[in-house]
């Protein structure tokens, strides 16, 4: 009987050792699963983010400030289809288009309103040294199915100013030009003047910017201004659109015009605008923003619509630094 008993309470002390394991191990067991399972919701999380809809995405906007040298209504007409596209083609970034006068463009890259400047190359070179632009695209210009990434200013009058046949001329004359820093409607000619001898605008009887160029073309026209200065192809664009005649106006100091520069031109010929993008900007947007451009068709609608003949690589601009 003794050892009857004995037996009964050695497997009684088994089987609570066996309990006891089974217990320990369910515990293991159950903290491992749930370690488990916390990892695989942590993981399907991930991949819900990763895996969701574009739309569902955050998508940020980059506001692109473009010149409007031709007034702001003109700026939208000629540039939204661009931004439009550039819309179509980035993934997680809407561009907002800015138009800017002369007189808004310092203040607009100084306080950070843009992110990217469209801008004559004057301006691009002044917003370069101040606060540290760099250029990311060249515009291109089309004449005649021909494309070139440089432009010139012309100089011009009145056909009937027999007075005036040279640069000389218009000393003590009266002068309209587009802007203070409109590269082609100013800066250009003004160091033609200079290298001519001409103080400027100590020797004018008057010097007046008419903050267009269709401007300086009408004033020149209706006698408000003896000789007028405007971007090379202005003219040729104005006689196409019938707003002038050709027979009504004429060059001063005219350059060589061949194949390689067909439109007329009273000045050294500088690099065409450049799309720069501030400091601030994402280098990888722009990198998109510039392929995007570069890749247009050289036939698509938007070209035409901005009169410009596309986009290349940009160019160096420390020709328009001198």
């Amino acid at each position: 009987d003794w050892i009857k008993l004995t037996d009964t309470h050695e497997n009684d002390d088994l089987m609570r050792i066996e309990m006891n394991a089974k217990h320990k191990i369910m515990d293991k067991s159950g903290r491992a699963s749930t370690r488990l399972w916390g990892r695989t919701a942590l993981l399907c999380a991930v991949l819900i983010v990763l895996l969701s809809p574009l739309s569902l995405r955050a998508v940020e906007t980059a506001r692109l400030g473009v010149l409007a040298h031709q007034g702001k209504e003109r700026c939208v007409e000629q540039w939204q289809p661009t931004v439009d596209y550039l819309n179509k083609a980035l993934d997680h970034h809407t561009i907002e288009l800015v138009p800017l006068d002369f007189t808004e463009v310092n203040d607009a890259v100084a306080s950070g309103q843009i992110d990217f400047l469209i801008s004559n190359s004057g301006i691009y070179v002044e917003m370069e040294y101040k606060y540290g632009l760099q250029p990311i695209a060249t515009q291109l210009i089309r004449q005649n199915e021909t494309y070139y990434s440089t432009f010139s200013s012309a100089i011009f009058v009145r056909s009937d100013r027999h007075d005036i046949q040279g640069l000389t001329d218009i000393k003590g004359r009266k002068l309209a030009a587009v802007a203070e820093n409109s590269f082609g409607g100013w800066i250009m000619a003004w160091r033609e003047l200079k290298n001519q001898g001409l103080r400027v605008p100590q020797d004018l009887a008057n010097l007046s910017y008419s903050g267009t160029h269709d401007g300086v073309v009408l004033a020149v026209k209706n006698r408000l201004a003896d000789a007028g200065v405007v971007r090379s192809g202005v003219l040729e664009a104005m006689i196409e659109s019938g707003q002038i005649m050709p027979e009504e106006i004429r060059g001063l100091n005219l350059q060589i015009q061949d194949h390689e520069y067909p439109l007329m031109r009273s000045t050294v010929l500088y690099p065409a605008w450049p799309l720069a993008k501030l400091k601030h900007s994402s280098t990888q947007l722009a990198h998109e923003i510039s392929a995007a451009l570069i890749s247009i068709p050289s036939e698509h609608q938007l070209l035409n619509a901005a009169h410009i003949g596309g986009w290349t690589i940009p160019r160096t601009y420390q020709e328009v630094h001198a």
